[in-house]
Parts: C-alpha cells; structure tokens; sequence
C-alpha cells in the first residue's frame, strides 16, 4: 500500500461555486493541478492511511496566487463547500510530480538521521514546521532531549534524501 503525503490545509470556502481556499504545508508546492487525485480528510492535525482514505475527488481547476483556491469535480456549490470544511489535503506519495534538483519534501526529511561530518550519529528530524519566514527541523538529539533548528545551509550543508541521511553542523549550543 502506497503511503499519503500532506499537502495542504482548508478552513474555508471560496466563493459561490464550490470553490476551496487552501494553505499549503510548504509554500511554494504549485506542484499539482488538473485531473490529479486528492483526498480531503476531515481530521486537519492527524495523519491517514491510504487504506482509510474514503474521500477521494479529482482536482477541476486550481490556482495559485497570494491564496491557492481549489475547485473539485462533484462540489458545485458553497453550501457544499462548507459542509467538508475543516479538511486536510493529501495525495498519493507516487502521484507526486518530481521535484527540481535541491529541493525536498517533508515528509522526506522527516525521515532523515543527521550526521556530523566526521559522520558521528547526532540523532534523527522527526518533525518540522514553518515559523514565518522559514522552515525549522524539530531533531531528536542522539544524547537525548529535541532541538529545533532552522532548515539553513549552515547548519545543514548536505542532504541526501536516497539515504535519508543529512549532515549537520549543529549550533555551538546544542549538544547532540
């Protein structure tokens, strides 16, 4: 079975024909548009497993601006509209379209072990959020405790998702 990546979350209608306005995880995932698969799932904080996935619809048309908005085959009006909202938005990880070069996924990084560049075990990023400007990796230090840290060349100068492997120049302060 397939595994489901995160794309997207809905609070909110938009206009009077069915219309979604969405906030990517990521900013900058203009990614997917018309015909590709997507599934709403009514829970926006917890994860779903391809096999509980029931609500699946077709993308109709999307646009990217300032705010996304998203329209799906079936959903014709805002009554409609309102009555799914809150949703989280996920697709199949293999109906991804491929990424430009230096350019990662979430959900692959957070599957990542981080490396000194002696290549000593620091710990692993099991998590990550935006903070208004960037992103922050939340590490589970090989000593024990969490750190976040920013998602900065300086701190990590080379990711290697094939190997889910990440060196990492960890701040002075943070001892892994």
């Amino acid at each position: 079975m397939a595994s489901l990546v995160k794309l997207a979350t809905c609070r909110k209608p938009h206009g009077i024909k069915g219309g979604f306005s969405v906030y990517w995880d990521t900013p900058g995932q203009n990614q997917i548009g018309p015909g590709v698969k997507v599934y709403l799932h009514p829970d926006l904080q917890q994860p779903v497993q391809e096999e509980d996935a029931a609500r699946w619809f077709t993308i109709k048309s999307i646009a990217y601006g300032n705010k996304v908005i998203l329209y799906v085959e079936g959903i014709n009006d805002r009554t409609t509209a309102e009555n799914m909202v809150p949703f989280s938005l996920w697709i199949a990880a293999q109906d991804l379209p491929p990424l430009p070069e230096h350019t990662y996924r979430l959900a692959d990084l957070e599957k990542c072990a981080l490396y000194d560049e002696q290549d000593h075990y620091l710990g692993k990023v099991v998590g990550s959020f935006f903070n208004q400007t960037q992103l922050i990796l939340t590490i589970a230090l090989a000593g024990g405790g969490q750190q976040d840290v920013p998602f900065l060349p300086v701190y990590f100068p080379q990711v290697d998702i094939s190997q889910y492997k990440i060196v990492a120049r960890l701040p002075q302060e943070i001892e892994a």
